[in-house]
């Protein structure tokens, strides 16, 4: 009986620490310090695009190459808006931090404010994934897949 009640108060004891010790959810993340993310963090790297304040221009270039593998959903390869409800839904766009090198991008994607370059990402299209990579966050990857693709889709 004593060994019986000793081994349900150790793994009372045990399973308490682990829930205790267990890493808090992280929430999303707006404003992007590299040093303060960890992997698998969510975050919205264009939250700083204030669509009320300035005007924003994004531009996204497909190559060649990324658009033999997209032929099937884009017909083009530049795309431009500066249509405010555009703007806003890429504001909201999520991708998870990898923290890990960069892979080589051939498609760029550009945000311009007031026609000034304000941030430059290579865009990386995959059979199973669609991320951005930039110097400083590295490969960054899309939440929802096709979410790239659908607002491509709906630019000029």
């Amino acid at each position: 009986m004593k060994i019986c009640f000793r081994l349900v108060v150790l793994i009372s004891c045990c399973a308490c620490c682990f829930s205790c010790t267990k890493p808090a959810e992280r929430p999303e993340v707006a404003v992007l310090d590299p040093a303060s993310l960890v992997k698998g963090d969510t975050i919205h790297p264009f939250a700083f695009i204030d669509p009320k304040n300035h005007d924003w221009h994004v531009v996204i270039r497909i190559s060649g190459e990324d658009l033999v593998d997209v032929s099937h959903k884009l017909k083009t390869r530049m795309f431009s808006t500066t249509n405010t409800d555009l703007i806003k839904k890429i504001r909201k766009w999520k991708f998870i931090y990898y923290r890990q090198g960069v892979t080589r991008a051939s498609s760029t994607l550009r945000v311009f404010k007031d026609d000034e370059l304000v941030e430059t990402y290579g865009i990386i299209l995959e059979k199973d994934w669609v991320g951005l990579q930039s110097k400083e966050l590295g490969l960054i990857k899309s939440v929802r897949k096709d979410e790239l693709l659908e607002i491509i889709r709906e630019m000029d």
